[in-house]
């Protein structure tokens, strides 16, 4: 009965201390979200930064490519391409 009583005690300040319900960060890093972009699309980054989509984060970066071509490239926080497009800054949908 006292073994029951301090595990829910201990459950509870766990909970309420927020370490279990606490929002996870990245899972990725830029650099390894920037890494599977250019595997996508070959070029230089000419803009990276971090935006929310569907309330969770993305990266995102506008790669140049050797045509001169612009494309802009969201990875999500696990590492899969979220959208591919050809789009500049200015023109893009998703800032």
């Amino acid at each position: 009965m006292k073994t029951k009583l301090f595990l829910s005690l201990a459950f509870a300040a766990t909970v309420l201390s927020g370490s279990i319900l606490a929002a996870p960060g990245p899972k990725i890093t830029r650099e390894r979200a920037q890494e599977i972009a250019l595997k996508r699309v070959s070029g230089e980054v000419e803009q990276a930064d971090t935006v929310t989509r569907h309330k969770k984060p993305v990266y995102s970066f506008f790669i140049r490519t050797a045509g001169g071509a612009t494309s802009h490239v969201l990875v999500s926080e696990r590492g899969k391409i979220k959208r591919l497009a050809d789009e500049t800054p200015a023109t893009a949908k998703i800032k």
